[in-house]
């Protein structure tokens, strides 16, 4: 019994991830452009990584020949570092203040 729950776990886990579903190309354009604006909010507070854009456009470049599934993959670790830029980007607006001495 105890199997059998490991079991489906697992197959849930994986039916959750979206691994088994294969990517469209509306679903790579969305997560292109949420990276790109949310990449443009971390350039405004000085903090977009230099990766992001190469990332953007290679997932472009794929989605163009017909590689979804590459652009897909792509799309997410464009969007992941945008995320993680501009959330740097947030937390360095006062913690800059935590590092100067006399505080």
């Amino acid at each position: 019994m105890k199997h059998l729950r490991v079991s489906a776990a697992i197959v849930l886990a994986i039916l959750c991830s979206g691994h088994l579903f294969a990517a469209d190309r509306a679903s790579v354009e969305e997560t292109l452009d949420r990276a790109e604006q949310i990449h443009s909010e971390a350039l405004e507070l000085e903090h977009g990584w230099s990766v992001t854009q190469p990332f953007i456009d290679e997932a472009r470049a794929a989605l163009e020949a017909g590689d979804v599934e590459s652009a897909a993959a792509i799309a997410d670790r464009a969007l992941l570092t945008a995320e993680q830029s501009l959330k740097q980007g947030q937390e360095e607006k006062t913690a800059w203040q935590d590092r100067v001495p006399g505080q």
